[in-house]
């Protein structure tokens, strides 16, 4: 012919397009992950010679390691980086702190907020940070940030950021009602929204014990994942020795630290006694905190206690997610079976735990009916509106905690009387499975009263 045809011409043309496009890609990938090496390297220097880091650095390499495009390589320095910048601030930190006895409590928490003296747990979608005021000290406090809240959380509610602090909050301040009013603790730690360091958090109450958590195990499984595949490249490519050494001692790090949670798993969910149990699905019950999970739970001895009310005091959304997409029925229920059950990653995950079997506490029983849900709701809503007059921009201008939410609490309680009431003696098995059949029957109803009618 004395040419190429025109189409192949084409599929010539485009070929040539594209090599260039997959050469530029392969050139900004590697600038991507230079610029990751700088950076550990730049703030790892920083570190050894004393400088101040913020916590916030440790955040942003954080949020790196879901980039795509940054290799294996790069991604194994930024935790190291990561480890390394961790545990010079938290020296900092610490040694400023003994230097300094007699500061407030705000004082020391803002030392140890802006060192990062603590850790932060594994599993969860929100900004949490664990603080301590000593190395080898418990962890005081848990610090949640109002602007870097859970999204799965603020979607099921469909609330801003700050919607979730307020709830720890005023769930907390309801809780302190029931205890003063019954007698009974039903071991949610002290929580409120404080300003530290020109940020607004939700405070609240270190407490110790162990977690039978799934999603951090899962957690550090994809870190060990990670690390593996690390060091079959740095083998393949036969790098030198030390290279692959660091790898390793990483994955020995990892290993221990899966064994422990693995142990824990095993361990934690026989030791909690009926009584502890019932009084977290009282808790639940109170405030609406329909999460319900073990990586809720913090468990010292037999004693299990609720951690975690940024989702609690539903909304309209939150029902709906229950909900068939015309909301007239239930299509799925809060799962409180779950704390009865043993948890997912356990060796008998889903059977009953044998306590499940077990009585409600006589006296929980007792001061559940005695209980006056408008003294609780008036509690609830006194302390809504003392935190939204301190805190003026929580939410951004919009509304985080309306009464309908209020109501949903109040429902909730005398739903779970009516069940009390019904059966003396009844286990918690029984009383679990009476309250979700009360809310398979409130449900879309409650949704139909309140919803905005479609003009």
């Amino acid at each position: 012919m004395g040419s190429l045809p025109s189409r192949v011409k084409k599929r010539r043309q485009y070929c040539e397009q594209y090599i260039k496009q997959i050469d530029d890609y392969i050139v900004f990938i590697g600038k991507k992950h230079e610029a990751a090496l700088d950076l550990c390297q730049k703030y790892s220097q920083k570190a050894k010679s004393g400088e101040y880091a913020s916590p916030e650095m440790t955040l942003t390499l954080q949020n790196m390691l879901s980039e795509p495009l940054l290799t294996d390589e790069a991604k194994f320095e930024i935790r190291q980086t990561i480890e390394l910048l961790s545990a010079e601030m938290q020296k900092q930190g610490f040694d400023l702190l003994a230097k300094s006895p007699n500061l407030t409590e705000k004082e020391r928490l803002e030392i140890m907020e802006a060192y990062g003296c603590g850790s932060k747990p594994s599993g969860g979608t929100s900004d949490v940070k664990l603080l301590k005021s000593k190395a080898d000290g418990d962890i005081e406090f848990a610090l949640k940030s109002a602007a870097q809240e859970s999204e799965q959380a603020l979607e099921q509610l469909g609330l801003p950021n700050g919607a979730c602090a307020i709830r720890e909050d005023v769930s907390s301040t309801v809780y302190q009602k029931f205890t003063e009013l019954s007698g009974i603790d039903l071991g949610f730690p002290k929580s409120e929204v404080a300003q530290l360091n020109g940020q607004t958090f939700a405070k609240i109450e270190g407490i110790k014990g162990k977690m039978a958590d799934g999603e951090g195990i899962n957690d550090i499984k994809r870190e060990i994942e990670s690390a593996e595949a690390l060091k079959d490249k740095l083998v393949e490519r036969k790098r030198p020795a030390e290279e692959v050494q660091r790898v390793d001692v990483q994955l020995q790090k990892l290993q221990a630290k899966l064994a422990a949670a693995k142990q824990d798993m095993e361990s934690v969910p026989d030791q909690v006694s009926s009584e502890s149990m019932g009084k977290v699905l009282m808790s639940t019950i109170l405030t609406g905190q329909w999460d319900c999970k073990w990586g809720n739970l913090i468990v010292d001895g037999s004693t299990a206690r609720p951690i975690d009310a940024g989702a609690a005091l539903p909304t309209l959304q939150t029902i709906a997610g229950f909900l068939t997409s015309d909301r007239q029925s239930v299509h799925q229920m809060p799962a409180l079976e779950q704390l009865l059950t043993y948890p997912i990653g356990h060796s008998k995950a889903f059977q009953d735990l044998p306590i499940a079997n077990q009585p409600v506490d006589p006296t929980m029983v007792a001061e559940m009916l005695k209980l006056n849900p408008d003294v609780l709701v008036q509690a609830a809503k006194d302390r809504r509106d003392q935190v939204l007059r301190d805190n003026p921009t929580l939410g951004g201008g919009k509304p985080v905690l309306e009464d309908l939410s209020l109501m949903v609490m109040k429902d909730s309680i005398t739903g779970a009387q009516a069940i009390l009431r019904s059966k003396p003696g009844m286990t918690l098995k029984e009383f679990v499975v009476a309250w979700s059949a009360w809310f398979k029957n409130w449900a879309a109803g409650f949704y139909q009263q309140h919803a905005p009618q479609a003009v």
